[in-house]
């Protein structure tokens, strides 16, 4: 089977393994996740489960570059968040956020963050996405 999602076009995603598609993402890892200086670190279709670590620089803070704006930080997790629904679906399809809600529990500058993101549900349908972010 083939997948419909961009990232994995011309990829038979029926016998793609998890270490296969972490090496694939590594490989071609999407353009934005480059601008957030992402790297793709662990991958679980079975339990829909994605972990990336990202590098906050100066240029992502505000506070004279001491406290990375939000907006940077969510997207950060909006990537592992995507990328484990992706992985639960076994790579066939693409998975668009239409919701997202962010509670910041405290300020985090420049360094290196682990962002985790956990599918929901059955991996077939829209059910949901968690994730979470911590200092690496």
């Amino acid at each position: 089977m083939n997948s419909t999602h961009p990232d994995f076009v011309g990829v038979d995603v029926a016998s793609l393994s998890d270490a296969e598609a972490l090496g694939h993402l590594k490989a071609n890892a999407a353009e934005s996740t480059r601008l957030l200086n992402g790297e793709i670190l662990e991958l679980d279709s079975e339990r829909g489960l994605c972990r990336y670590r990202f590098e906050i620089v100066p240029a992502f803070c505000h506070s004279q570059g001491k406290v990375c704006q939000g907006g940077f930080l969510t997207g950060m997790i909006d990537v592992a968040m995507a990328n484990a629904a992706i992985a639960r679906s076994k790579f066939a399809c693409a998975v668009p956020t239409l919701e997202m809600k962010m509670s910041f529990l405290e300020a985090v500058g420049p360094g290196s963050v682990i962002a985790e993101g956990r599918a929901l549900g059955h991996p077939e349908r829209s059910e949901g996405s968690h994730a979470r972010g911590k200092r690496h």
